[in-house]
């Protein structure tokens, strides 16, 4: 009977955790895990003296640099890059006070200087003509409301510059992790010229559009065009930057499940697994920190 009743004992959370790492490493003795059989559990671990590797293997900040230049020169997301030789973890920084920031600052208050100048002139015709047709009322109040996005930019983007660099920095390091546990880098095909060419389709559209209005609209003059080229512009950068992140997300979650097989096949596939597992988290919460950045 007393037999029967060990059988069935009951564990707390804990204890049975405990007991999967112990099965994990083939431990039935009922010794505890030492300090490198926990941190193979959870794989291997990141430290600032990986600052070089870091960079060496950050293929989705190669591959999508560009879109994220465009967003510094054009002041949308005054994120930095720490220097190569920088010994920390954190290879994305952003700051209030950073070079990055004060030329987001003067790019943006130079561009209000033109959007509220062409802002009044609109507004001011749009008033004092009471002869226009319905259909240029309308188009007068939909390019007048595509000016608000612009003083929305320090809300909508910079706030949220230190959640943007978090996310960045996860990118980083989930991929260095990866690969010491899988063995074999992500490769974000096709990303590089993709981003690119979302970065060209957004200011050749921007300007596509702002141009032909000055055609079709007999108030809209051609200097009115520079209060808009850079709104349509940042709208559609951070649609294309959504959907770069989504496409890197199905990249990186094909290429854990496609080495899942070959991990099977390895020597402690428990073990195997229990990493492999984490990094499923991981990637979890990249795709949650998307949500914040």
């Amino acid at each position: 009977m007393d037999n029967e009743l060990h059988r069935f004992r009951m564990y707390n959370p804990n204890q049975n955790e405990e007991i999967n790492r112990r099965d994990m490493f083939g431990k039935t003795d009922g010794k505890e895990l030492d300090d490198r059989e926990m941190k193979n559990f959870y794989g291997p671990e990141i430290t600032e003296k990986d600052g070089e590797l870091l960079d060496k293997h950050d293929s989705f900040y190669i591959t999508t640099k560009s879109l994220l230049v465009l967003f510094q020169l054009t002041g949308v997301m005054p994120i930095m890059r720490v220097p190569k030789d920088a010994q920390t973890t954190k290879r994305t920084t952003f700051n209030w006070i950073s070079k990055a920031t004060f030329w987001a600052y003067f790019v943006w208050s130079l561009e209000s200087i033109i959007v509220i100048k062409v802002g009044r002139e609109r507004l001011s015709n749009f008033q004092q003509n009471s002869t226009k047709r319905f259909d240029e009322v309308i188009y007068n109040i939909i390019f007048l409301s595509i000016l608000i996005p612009h003083f929305l930019l320090p809300i909508a983007s910079w706030r949220h510059g230190h959640q943007v660099a978090i996310f960045k920095n996860m990118w980083t390091q989930y991929q260095l992790k990866y690969l010491k546990i899988t063995g074999t880098p992500i490769v974000f095909p096709n990303l590089y010229s993709l981003t690119w060419g979302l970065c060209a389709f957004s200011w050749g559209l921007s300007i596509a559009v702002i141009l032909s209005q000055h055609y079709l609209q007999d108030d809209f003059e051609l200097w009115h065009s520079f209060a808009y080229y850079h709104i349509i512009a940042m709208l559609d950068g951070f649609c294309s930057l959504w959907y770069i992140n989504c496409n890197a997300f199905g990249t990186a979650s094909k290429g854990l499940a496609m080495n899942l097989h070959s991990a099977l096949e390895a020597e402690h596939p428990s073990l195997k697994l229990a990493q492999y597992r984490h990094l499923w988290v991981d990637l979890s919460h990249m795709m949650q920190q998307l949500g914040r950045a």
